[in-house]
């Protein structure tokens, strides 16, 4: 899909920072998704995770999704399963989370959200087809409308809330030894 080399599957698009995946690049993915994007509400969440490209491929999604009419909440460093458990909870219909995953740490990517899952083979071909098209004279921003359209979120501790109602934490410290030991490579978590 495309002619670039990056990569294109069901769970997002994601290539090398600087190389397949640069900033102009960043802004048309977000573009295309903003232009495929077809529901009523044009609202979408976004989120990223620590890698050190991710700041600035969040400046450029942002400006491309305000380029095409979205309403963003912006989480800026989350878990990609928190992002999704907001999304969801607040009946956001998109989404867009910035992270190369397990990857190394010089790829990254866009996981891309509707309002059921992440996208299917048929319609990453419709955003490929899209992208192969967008002229980014045709997508300027003021800053004030980015400000304006970008409102900031704090999800982890309404996650954490609601894991504790579902979970009996005593019960489980009480009847367990357990010694947990976290690397989160470049997650967020």
């Amino acid at each position: 899909m495309g002619d670039n080399s990056l990569i294109f599957t069901f769970s997002g698009i994601r290539g090398i920072f600087g190389k397949d995946l640069n900033l102009d690049m960043a802004k048309k993915i977000a573009i295309s998704f903003g232009e495929w994007f077809s529901g009523k509400d044009k609202k979408i969440i976004i989120g990223r995770d620590t890698r050190p490209s991710g700041k600035i491929l969040e400046e450029c999604v942002i400006e491309g999704l305000v380029a095409t009419g979205f309403e963003i909440v912006n989480v800026g460093i989350c878990p990609t399963p928190i992002i999704i458990f907001t999304k969801n909870k607040l009946n956001i219909p998109a989404g867009i989370i910035i992270t190369g995953s397990h990857n190394p740490q010089e790829w990254n990517g866009l996981k891309l959200l509707s309002s059921v899952s992440y996208l299917h083979n048929n319609d990453l071909e419709q955003i490929s087809h899209l992208l192969n098209q967008v002229n980014l004279k045709n997508y300027r921003v003021e800053d004030q409308n980015i400000k304006k359209n970008v409102s900031n979120f704090s999800p982890i501790s309404d996650y954490v809330q609601t894991l504790y109602k579902h979970l009996e934490i005593e019960k489980i410290k009480d009847n367990n030894n357990l010694k947990v030991v976290v690397d989160t490579g470049a997650g967020a978590g």
